[in-house]
């Protein structure tokens, strides 16, 4: 990633998330320290970079916002009961590439409702029914789970993946006979629900990871994921998540873990891996590293010396940053405007009830009446400009488009 303009006192800063060709960045700090609107700002900046793409995890809707004030975005949110959201995860299973995915998702799967179920005569039972439902069926509906546990033939192995159908409760998201995922250059999946159910999330998250891996082909990408160390808590999770680190540095990717404790990377099986696969590491404002269980995380983890660890803990809550990277450390500050925080750092409850409304009355022009609120007019009336100006543009590429179109 390139710089990240950020500035402390009167001497300027570039914040790089690499390391030569590595852009891994473990984030720590408690809530309430300014971890959200970091988050926001890093993924805001990496947009100036031609055909990024970014996926971001999100834990409490902080990046909805600014997810919502871009043209090119999505937004989903997981894990409600009610939701409407479907996910098919067998539904390209006629790709080699997909097929050999689904098959150890399936073993997970099973593991974690039934460990030890699985036996070498039962993995071929469930490759000879993943084969013979690609083979006999052609479309998303009729590659459901529902329709996979149909073919196999064994009981207990049923039971097992039931769990996940439709029948129970595992089924409202993973059960679907369509995907309504639809990836965009920004996009965003809340799972602050969705983590509260341990055997659902690993399940969701690891298809959802698969899926954004399929998409790395080279361009400039970003994965951030936020406070997901409750899925991480599964041993069978947590050992792909040590893959994704390796894989997705070759791809191009930069990925951030964002945790509130240090405890949970501690804690974590892949505690090693992260630490070893995340050169640069932001710490945010902690008094409890004068704690000695907190104080003795960051000595032998982050090796950290009594004077930075004093630092860290009388550092100004949102507003100062400590970095720890191969180039160097130091205290760091966003120097962020009114502006940027009307987008990064509305994370509150009430901003967010507050941009709903906006945004469900007045569409995409919401955030000249968010500016217009925050007394930011001068701001909202450029804004609406701006807005003018690309749907003018986008009127004449249509145009253009239907034009090009007749003399064909």
């Amino acid at each position: 990633m390139k710089p990240l303009l950020s500035a402390i006192g009167s001497t300027p800063f570039s914040l790089n998330l690499h390391s030569g060709d590595v852009g891994h960045t473990l984030i720590l700090g408690p809530t309430g320290s300014g971890k959200s609107t970091l988050l926001a700002t890093i993924a805001a900046q990496f947009q100036r970079y031609d055909k990024a793409q970014i996926f971001f995890f999100d834990n409490g809707k902080s990046i909805y916002p600014l997810c919502e004030a871009l043209d090119d975005s999505v937004f989903y949110d997981l894990g409600q009961a009610a939701n409407t959201i479907n996910l098919c995860p067998l539904a390209q299973i006629d790709d080699p590439e997909v097929m050999n995915w689904a098959a150890e998702w399936l073993e997970m799967l099973i593991e974690m409702v039934a460990p030890g179920l699985v036996t070498p005569a039962r993995r071929i039972l469930l490759n000879d029914a993943l084969k013979n439902l690609a083979a006999s069926t052609t479309c998303a509906s009729e590659r459901t789970l529902t329709e996979y546990i149909t073919s196999v033939q064994d009981e207990e192995v049923k039971a097992a993946l039931g769990f996940y159908s439709l029948n129970q409760s595992g089924g409202y998201l993973l059960d679907g006979d369509h995907d309504d995922i639809n990836y965009a250059a920004f996009n965003v999946f809340e799972i602050a629900s969705l983590l509260e159910r341990e055997k659902i999330a690993p399940a969701v998250l690891t298809y959802l990871f698969f899926q954004i891996q399929r998409r790395l082909k080279g361009a400039p990408s970003l994965l951030v994921v936020d406070e997901a160390w409750t899925a991480m808590r599964d041993k069978l999770f947590s050992e792909k998540i040590r893959g994704w680190l390796k894989t997705f540095r070759k791809l191009n990717c930069a990925v951030v873990l964002a945790t509130q404790s240090i405890a949970d990377v501690v804690n974590s099986t892949i505690r090693d891996a992260v630490f070893e696969s995340c050169p640069t590491k932001i710490l945010l404002a902690n008094p409890d590293t004068k704690s000695n269980k907190i104080g003795e995380f960051y000595r032998d983890y982050l090796q950290l010396n009594e004077r930075q660890i004093n630092l860290i803990a009388h550092m100004t809550r949102k507003r100062e940053y400590y970095i720890i990277s191969p180039k160097g450390r130091r205290l760091f500050s966003l120097g962020l405007g009114p502006v940027a925080l009307s987008f990064v750092g509305a994370s509150g409850a009430e901003d967010l009830v507050r941009i709903r409304e906006l945004k469900e009355r007045y569409g995409r022009e919401w955030p000249i009446q968010w500016l217009s609120e925050r007394d930011l007019q001068d701001w909202a009336e450029l804004w609406q400009k701006v807005d003018r100006s690309f749907e003018i543009q986008l009127f004449r590429k249509e145009w253009r488009d239907k034009f090009n179109e007749k003399i064909i």
